[in-house]
């Protein structure tokens, strides 16, 4: 199930697009300098933001930095030039070699080195918290952006991570969520 998950990704990454008005909505929830974040992000980083905000808001969730984090959650990845193709290797290399693309990225942590694309990959959630930092966003943002790749959180950052996708199963998301999301899951 999860090969189909990544099959349609990478197809979604090819095509994506934001329209003009998804881009004038960032208003409501984001200020001037986290605007300019989002924008650093590729579009597809940026379809999938919204995307992840958008089935946040149709779960019924309202909490202002959980939506905010929503939108900035992949922001660290605009630290490299990450392509489609980097990503695929990625998650291949994550399938074959589960601690490979750590034990990579940590040993090629200079910008403009092949391993560095990987280091961002692999340590954007920490990156993404850090420019959310200097951009303004509050400490509960900059948290929620810093964990949600983390395997086990509750609250707040398990919605974060159940809208992106990470928990995709009812006994991977109901422990840990705290309301259930039976009908919607």
């Amino acid at each position: 199930m999860r090969a189909l998950r990544r099959v349609g990704q990478f197809w979604a990454a090819l095509r994506a697009g934001v329209r003009p008005d998804e881009l004038s909505a960032l208003e409501e929830y984001l200020q001037p300098d986290e605007r300019a974040l989002f924008l650093r992000m590729s579009t597809w980083d940026q379809r999938h933001c919204l995307d992840v905000c958008a089935r946040l808001r149709a779960a019924g969730r309202q909490d202002e930095a959980l939506l905010r984090a929503a939108l900035l959650h992949d922001v660290g990845k605009s630290a490299a030039c990450i392509s489609v193709w980097h990503r695929s290797a990625a998650v291949l290399l994550g399938a074959v070699w589960p601690g490979g693309m750590v034990r990579l990225a940590s040993y090629r942590k200079t910008a403009g080195r092949w391993g560095y694309t990987f280091h961002v990959l692999g340590e954007h959630a920490a990156l993404g918290a850090d420019l959310a930092a200097q951009a303004g966003s509050p400490a509960e943002v900059q948290d929620y952006i810093r964990r949600h790749h983390q395997p086990v959180v509750e609250g707040p950052v398990a919605w974060l991570r159940w809208a992106d996708g990470q928990l995709v199963s009812k006994s991977e998301v109901l422990p840990c969520l705290e309301s259930p999301l039976s009908e919607r899951v």
